[in-house]
């Protein structure tokens, strides 16, 4: 609460209530992060873990899930970089207020920080900025390339157009670990359906989800979620059901679903 008092204005505090064991799917992901980040930190081997890492893959396929469920599932501190708090209206406002977000991150290390949407959220910018957001880029690529902070603050950030970063960004030694989060597998549709439900508590009597996991190809885990959610507003309709998710009201909210992702290529 005295972090939170302190640096609130410029760091949004995450406390997450998802771990692993609530994300459908991203086995070699949640694997990765285990082996290389979570362990070595417990273990004081700060060698292995990677400077920073990059999330990349299409909207909805739950990369800000993983930052979430990886808090969670480490214990670690967990804290978001929101440029709206830090973007000020003064001159020189801004950058202040970017060194005090990144000293407020490193004073509860071990922290993760989480950069959403970072292709939009850093770039060297242009002119009619008063090189604001150069100086805040520059700021940026100096503290995270810092090895003194390897282990300590891990970066993590997300994006779904990797094609528009600046090279200087993805570099080794900044983001060291690129992890592709793509459109989910058969068997982890599956298994999200199967979260889903448990939970939003909603009752089934579908014990088997693989049918419709062929049916849902080329849906995202957020699109998922939808289909289970429009699945229980079809079984309220029709009250003969009582409220439970049966196979033809599940088949008929995937029939009215269509998955809406067009970036997915």
């Amino acid at each position: 609460s005295v972090l939170k008092k302190e640096y609130g204005d410029v760091l949004e505090f995450i406390y997450p209530e998802i771990g692993f064991e609530d994300i459908g799917g991203m086995e070699k992901a949640k694997n990765y992060l285990m082996k290389n980040v979570v362990e070595p930190i417990k273990k004081g081997d700060l060698r292995r873990v990677p400077m920073g890492i990059l999330l990349c893959g299409p909207s909805g396929t739950g990369k800000t899930l993983l930052v979430n469920a990886l808090a969670k599932s480490s214990g670690f501190n967990c804290v978001k970089i929101d440029m709206s708090r830090i973007l000020g209206q003064y001159v020189g406002e801004s950058e202040k207020n970017f060194k005090k977000c990144l000293l407020g991150a490193q004073s509860q290390q071990p922290v993760i920080v989480f950069v959403d949407e970072i292709d939009t959220t850093f770039r060297r910018g242009d002119s009619g900025d008063s090189g604001v957001s150069r100086n805040i880029f520059s700021e940026f690529l100096q503290f995270t390339g810092n090895t003194n902070n390897r282990g300590k603050v891990i970066f993590i950030a997300a994006t779904n157009r990797p094609d528009l970063l600046d090279p200087a960004l993805k570099r080794a030694g900044r983001f060291d670990k690129k992890i592709p989060i793509l459109l989910p597998e058969e068997e982890e549709r599956g298994e999200i359906f199967r979260i889903m439900i448990r939970k939003y508590g909603f009752d089934t009597d579908i014990t088997d989800f693989t049918p419709f996991a062929r049916m849902t190809e080329n849906y995202t885990g957020a699109e998922i979620e939808i289909i289970v959610r429009k699945a229980y507003e079809i079984s309220n309709e029709d009250e003969k059901s009582g409220e439970v998710i049966t196979a033809d009201i599940l088949k008929e909210a995937i029939m009215r679903c269509r998955p809406s992702t067009q970036q997915v290529e």
